[in-house]
């Protein structure tokens, strides 16, 4: 205890004042507090250095999974990825990275999981991979399976959720025609069968946008439990390793420890798990038709359950245990009245959530499962190896009163029951209360078109429309190939068997068009024949003209051959005739020209000699 000089000493009330959290003495008489040890820690009034326990020293030594550094109220979980086997430990290098080929997916762990034989590490990583492609590991059972969407087929055995390291391929999706319309699976049904699958016998009106049913005689949230309602109503939270009930006034009715709840008692299956002081939940329950319920609070009767199991278990030992920090009384718990509830709810919950189903065990038991191939699941990392044991636990006849998920991803997470897989009831888990827009987190909401819009949920494209079918494009390509083909090869011996003419030489040779005609070689190539007629006029298109013999077509083709070779001989020899009148004009020419010379001279001359005269 500290002795403050400034304070009345006529008690030990007002002279001496306990240590604060994270501070300790273990002395009598001592002036100050001494800050909490590494490796402890100190809650208030703590009297020892190295404190072993809380009702005795006022202190723990820091638990393994966590360190406590100097002046310590409470303990700090070592990250994911790695763990601390030692009590005691204030430092965060306490903390050590897991060993190649194992993991850590969760906060304050004592020691790495080992992975899967179909998985691996590197160093530093959180997490455990696969080794095959489009596979998810299970962090529960080690386990790599295909990812929502895909298969591994092996002889005709669907093997989709077993472990193995072979990649996974795209799942092919029908093609929906008439009355049959796509299911949340990609499958094909008729419309009522799905409306019935999803509302039950109410029935709906199917969507085609959302694959899914607007079910017929939906109540809104306020009609089945408004604020006032609610406030009257029993909570239900896990805190400090406990199973908490609390009342209208948010104070704990009773408190049921998580280790006492789990194993022999045979009252919870599955892990619960809270990384804060406290953590909400909801409560679900199944019927034998295959819906889904959810709680708007927590029946008295449920209670009742859990405290006979427990004491038929436990025998005498309290079922219900108060929780350390808030101390509360146990009480007996009394009937009240009906809690309300909503099938096939709509539920968004903040990460950390936890929620709870109440089964039906027996001959034929009913339990909630997580619908795999639910295509709007979109929290692909989603471990549901918890589910398949309880799968495995309830079908061998276990009595389980309880079973319980904590969600620590966000993304759609679809549930439904073993006896309908279609009855499907939608989780969506956010970073931020927010992103749940008209709906309030961790409040079951019935299944309206209002709902149903704020969890933005989308069906694949790729399922409605289908994936490009490659092999049968290209395939339709090589045939259109084939066909342009085979009409190009055939168009070259029709077009020599048609329009193959004389030669041009027969005429210039001098055969004349009126003998025999020549035969044609079709298998001959011609490049001069070749050529493609031009478009026809207009007016020719509405005139029929009878087909033509070649034979007189190559006729008249080689008497215009014998035309132009007499127009070019007789244009020659026109060209010669004029070149022969002009060589005579020069010839002539020649001796005029040289008689005249002398004549122009002399005229020349005379005409000089006058000017010569005048001048002088």
């Amino acid at each position: 205890m500290m002795n403050p000089y400034d304070m009345l000493r006529s008690s030990e009330r007002t002279a001496c004042v306990p240590c604060a959290e994270g501070t300790y003495t273990d002395s009598d008489g001592s002036p100050e507090c001494i800050p909490c040890h590494p490796g402890y820690v100190c809650q208030k009034g703590c009297s020892s250095k190295y404190p072993q326990s809380m009702s005795g020293d006022g202190g723990v030594p820091c638990m393994p999974g966590h360190y406590c550094p100097e002046g310590s109220s409470t303990m700090l979980p070592c990250p994911v990825g790695t763990y601390n086997p030692n009590s005691a430990k204030g430092s965060p290098d306490d903390c050590l990275e897991c060993p190649v080929g194992s993991f850590t997916n969760a906060m304050g762990q004592r020691s790495c999981i080992a992975c899967g034989g179909s998985s691996f590490t590197e160093v530093g990583t959180f997490e455990c991979k696969c080794m095959g492609a489009n596979r998810v590991y299970q962090p529960s059972s080690g386990a790599c399976i295909c990812k929502t969407g895909y298969e591994h087929v092996v002889s005709g055995n669907d093997l989709s959720d077993e472990d193995s390291a072979e990649p996974c391929s795209p799942r092919e999706y029908p093609v929906c025609s008439g009355t049959r319309v796509y299911t949340h699976t990609g499958s094909c049904q008729e419309t009522s069968q799905v409306c019935e699958d999803y509302c039950g016998h109410k029935g709906g009106k199917y969507t085609s946008e959302t694959t899914l049913c607007e079910c017929a005689g939906l109540p809104d949230i306020d009609e089945v439990c408004d604020e006032a309602c609610r406030r009257q109503q029993k909570g239900i939270l896990i805190e400090n390793g406990n199973l908490v009930v609390t009342n209208q006034a948010d104070s704990i009715d009773l408190a049921f420890a998580l280790a006492d709840l789990s194993g022999r008692s045979n009252v919870l299956f599955g892990n619960l798990a809270c990384s804060t002081s406290s953590c909400p939940a909801v409560l679900y329950s199944v019927a034998e038709d295959g819906s889904t319920h959810g709680y708007f609070g927590v029946p008295d009767s449920l209670v009742d359950l859990i405290s006979e199991q427990l004491n038929s278990a436990v025998d005498s030992r309290r079922a219900a245990t108060s929780s350390p920090p808030r101390e509360p009384q146990p009480m007996m718990v009394r009937a009240g009245p009906h809690v309300p509830s909503v099938e096939s709810p709509l539920l968004c919950i903040l990460i950390g959530t936890s929620v709870l189903w109440t089964l039906e065990p027996g001959t034929e038991p009913v339990y909630p499962v997580h619908v795999h191939d639910s295509l709007y699941n979109t929290d692909t990392g989603f471990d549901a190896g918890q589910f398949k044991n309880l799968k495995t636990e309830m079908e061998s006849g276990a009595p389980l009163l309880l079973f319980g998920h904590t969600f620590t991803n966000p993304g759609i997470v679809v549930f439904a029951t073993n006896r309908n897989l279609n009855r499907i009831v939608f989780v969506k888990v956010v970073n931020d209360k927010a992103e749940c827009g008209s709906m309030e987190p961790a409040l079951p909401h019935p299944a309206t078109k209002k709902f149903t819009a704020a969890l933005s949920m989308e069906f694949p494209e790729i399922v409605r429309y289908g994936a490009p079918d490659w092999s049968t494009l290209l395939i339709t390509f090589g045939i259109i190939l084939l066909v342009a083909l085979c009409l190009l090869l055939l168009q070259f011996p029709l077009r020599t068997h048609y329009w193959t003419f004389a030669p041009p030489l027969q005429a210039e040779n001098g055969i004349d068009a009126n003998d025999e005609a020549q035969p044609s070689h079709p298998n001959k190539f011609q490049p001069s024949v070749l050529c493609c007629r031009g478009a026809a006029a207009e007016s020719e298109a509405a005139t029929t003209f009878t087909d033509l013999d070649p034979r007189v077509f190559q006729a008249v083709y080689c008497k215009l051959l014998e035309t132009m070779n007499m127009l070019r001989e007789q244009l020659e020899n026109m060209g010669l005739q004029q070149d022969q009148l002009i060589e005579l004009g020069l010839d002539m020419a020649g001796p005029l020209r040289t008689s005249l010379f002398p004549i122009l001279a002399e005229a020349s001359e005379k005409k000089v000699a006058p000017c010569s005269d005048l001048m002088s």
